[in-house]
């Protein structure tokens, strides 16, 4: 899939990504952040509750199987492998749209 930069509808390319709506505590260039964007097949919530700790976090994806229990690592205690997981489809939209409301940069609680 590539993105055709002089479609009208294409918004996001011809505007600067805000530094806020990338991922948290990773730098990306908003190259890389677009070459994401041109792979994703949709958006996930991957709600996780480690077994060691018993903290409970959420990942969103742009992809559906990336993460999984022995690809994850607990934030809190820093153990691999030892989770509860469930996986939710928020939407399968293979596009960026800004003005969706169920956008990652939208759901995210800041």
């Amino acid at each position: 899939m590539s993105i055709d930069i002089s479609n009208p509808n294409t918004k996001i390319l011809k505007q600067k990504i805000n530094p806020k709506l990338l991922h948290y505590g990773h730098k990306i260039s908003q190259e890389e952040y677009m070459k994401r964007l041109e792979d994703r097949e949709g958006i996930f919530e991957h709600k996780f509750k480690c077994l060691n700790c018993l903290l409970e976090f959420k990942l969103y994806s742009y992809f559906e199987f990336k993460h999984k229990i022995d690809n994850v690592y607990c934030p809190e205690c820093g153990k691999q492998g030892n989770f509860l997981h469930n996986q939710i489809t928020i939407n399968t939209r293979k596009e960026f749209d800004i003005n969706a409301d169920d956008e990652i940069y939208k759901l995210m609680r800041w």
